[in-house]
């Protein structure tokens, strides 16, 4: 029983720190959830946006969605590799680094 109570207190308190944290971003352009998305990106300096569905435990097709509108902001770039040009990574542009900055 201990372990359950642990776990329903420790989401409660996530969910509060996510409230906090919305709050403070009500004055930015950036949503909570690209506010993750943002900071994956940054951890990595570069990744698939597999990995960032991944680490987020988010479906793919929500961090697809959430990339497009990052993108279309100038927020993020896509690379694609230069041994397979299948694969394609995604980093911060120079204005999504000063959006994180900012948002942190």
């Amino acid at each position: 029983m201990l372990a359950i109570e642990k776990t329903i207190k420790a989401k409660l308190r996530y969910k509060q720190l996510v409230h906090e944290i919305s709050n403070h971003l009500d004055n930015s352009d950036i949503t909570y959830n690209e506010l993750e998305v943002l900071y994956i990106i940054n951890k990595y300096k570069q990744t698939q946006p597999s990995k960032i569905a991944d680490e987020l435990a988010q479906e793919r097709a929500s961090i697809s969605r959430i990339l497009k509108d990052l993108l279309d902001r100038d927020l993020i770039k896509y690379v694609h590799s230069t041994q397979d040009r299948r694969k394609v990574y995604v980093s911060l542009s120079k204005k999504g680094n000063q959006t994180l900055a900012r948002s942190l």
